[in-house]
């Protein structure tokens, strides 16, 4: 059975350029990248801006790519970068999940009257800075066993705390 004329014709897949490479390259690991973090930290907003980076990484890519071309990769490849991303994407979910914790525990006695200082002087790591971390440098409590002391000083292992006595006077 002879093929059409249509069906022979095949476009130009010639290679794709290097820039067009990172652009695609770019929206799929903003996409991936921004949709773990925001599952890490269930966070909408952040789920959203992942989704919304995917919707275009494919728009970008049926626009940029030529038609006749298909990428291909091996498995090998597909493990290989699905671990070089989750790495990062791990160590973002735990320090989400230390904020979170830390923001709970904070919640909780503040509404008991602690008093927690933050300081400006020494900030927390950049990945818990990005998830809203503050360091403490004081935490005073009006009363407290050993256990509780234990775990506020587990969630906030660079501050001071002080059980009993007279609150601090913040100006």
């Amino acid at each position: 059975m002879p093929m059409s004329d249509e069906l022979k014709q095949t476009p130009d897949a010639g290679p794709i350029d290097a820039g067009s490479f990172r652009l695609i390259a770019f929206f799929w690991i903003s996409a991936v990248v921004g949709t773990e973090v925001g599952l890490a930290m269930l966070d909408r907003t952040m789920i959203a801006i992942g989704l919304l980076a995917g919707v275009v990484a494919i728009a970008v890519t049926r626009a940029i790519w030529p038609r006749g071309k298909r990428f291909q990769f091996r498995l090998r490849t597909l493990f290989a970068v699905a671990l070089l991303v989750a790495i990062p994407c791990t160590g973002a979910g735990w320090q989400a999940s230390v904020v979170r914790h830390r923001k709970s525990v904070q919640r909780y006695w503040e509404e008991r009257g602690a008093v927690f200082c933050f300081s400006a002087l020494s900030p927390p790591s950049n990945w818990r800075r990005a998830f809203g971390d503050m360091s403490a440098f004081y935490i005073w409590i009006r009363a407290c066993d050993q256990y509780d002391r234990d775990e506020i000083q587990g969630a906030f292992p660079e501050a001071e705390i002080k059980v009993g006595g007279e609150p601090p006077i913040i100006d």
